[in-house]
């Protein structure tokens, strides 16, 4: 027995003999998607989203202040789009009333800021966009970086579209 198999060896080299007695098996087609890296399916460091925390709620402050500009406000609404983005079905649904006035608010105030030049915005839209920061503040804290990226590319997707992404909250497609 041992010198058959010996012998088939030498017919076929590279083969396992346990393959030899039955078909090859079929292998799955390999996607052309790399295996994220460790780095991308970690959250961010802490230090890291700090510094963006910062950022967004000092953006806010301007705002409150009716001290705000373009980057700010494109900050501001950029992170509702993309905490949008990164929030679950449910928790969107809690939050709808929030994401609507944000969205609304911080529209509003880039077109009037177009003629009349106020970069600023009413407390109660404050209250709102605060509420979706702290939410943002709490994904960028935890959500890995593959999910984060993946948020902004779909911002960058429908920016590019033209005019403003709709937020809606029935079935979300786009989104996670």
């Amino acid at each position: 027995m041992r010198g058959a198999a010996s012998q088939l060896n030498l017919h076929l080299p590279n083969r396992p003999i346990a393959l030899m007695a039955g078909t090859p098996k079929k292998r799955k087609a390999r996607t052309s998607r790399r295996p994220f890296s460790r780095e991308m399916l970690l959250p961010l460091a802490p230090a890291k989203a700090r510094a963006i925390s910062l950022h967004n709620h000092l953006a806010l402050a301007a705002c409150r202040q009716q001290q705000g500009n373009i980057d700010l406000v494109g900050e501001l609404l950029k992170t509702v789009f993309v905490t949008f983005y990164l929030v679950s079905g449910a928790c969107r649904q809690v939050h709808s009333d929030r994401f609507k006035v944000a969205q609304r608010s911080i529209e509003a105030m880039i077109i009037r800021a177009a003629s009349e030049q106020q970069w600023g915005l009413e407390e109660e839209a404050c209250m709102a966009v605060e509420a979706i920061l702290r939410l943002h503040d709490e994904q960028v804290a935890s959500s890995p970086l593959h999910e984060i990226h993946a948020a902004k590319q779909w911002l960058t997707v429908e920016l590019e579209k033209g005019g403003f992404p709709k937020l809606t909250f029935g079935d979300f497609t786009s989104g996670r």
